[in-house]
């Protein structure tokens, strides 16, 4: 996780390559790119830990043990995730800089299969298809605000990790009771 004054750091690096160097650096900026995928790492270890605490408390919830929510880490990634339920997956990875890819993927295509991943205010939509279904994708997007902080935003709008662990957990739990 980048801490609060990883910016004080990022400074003394770039004062030091330019003493080293001998060469002024009138920009004297942060690498954007490495502050993107800075940014985006630590967003993703928050919301995979907000995701942990709300699934330790649906699982308690849950009187037998059939339709828990599992959490795993992705192998060989530094911080994306997945939830894993009744064989459906929600997946959050960092597609590039800046941009968290959300995606689902269905991985027994004997059931059938109806979701409302997408369709937001609704509470069913047509049965899709397991192919229709791994191409589900939504994107969280970095914003720089007005002072170069970051505003994490879905389809242009600022969002808050409570508000999309919610939104994101609630549709993972109806769309995957359908399966039970």
């Amino acid at each position: 996780m980048e801490s609060k004054f990883e910016w004080i750091h990022d400074l003394i690096r770039t004062e030091a390559e330019m003493e080293e160097s001998g060469l002024v650096d009138v920009s004297f900026t942060v690498e954007p790119e490495r502050a993107m995928i800075g940014a985006a790492l630590t967003f993703l270890g928050e919301l995979k830990n907000e995701f942990h605490d709300a699934i330790e408390v649906f699982n308690e919830m849950k009187h037998h043990s059939a339709g828990k929510i599992k959490l795993y880490g992705i192998a060989k990634t530094p911080a994306d995730f997945m939830l894993f339920r009744n064989g459906i997956k929600l997946i959050f990875s960092l597609k590039q800089p800046g941009i968290i890819s959300v995606r689902t993927h269905f991985t027994n295509p004997a059931l059938p299969m109806v979701t409302s991943m997408n369709l937001i205010g609704s509470n069913v939509a047509p049965p899709m298809t397991s192919s229709q279904f791994r191409s589900e994708e939504s994107l969280l997007e970095l914003k720089w605000g007005p002072f170069e902080e970051i505003i994490w935003t879905y389809k242009s709008q600022p969002i808050k990790i409570e508000s999309v662990v919610k939104h994101y957990l609630t549709q993972f739990i109806r769309d995957t009771t359908a399966t039970l």
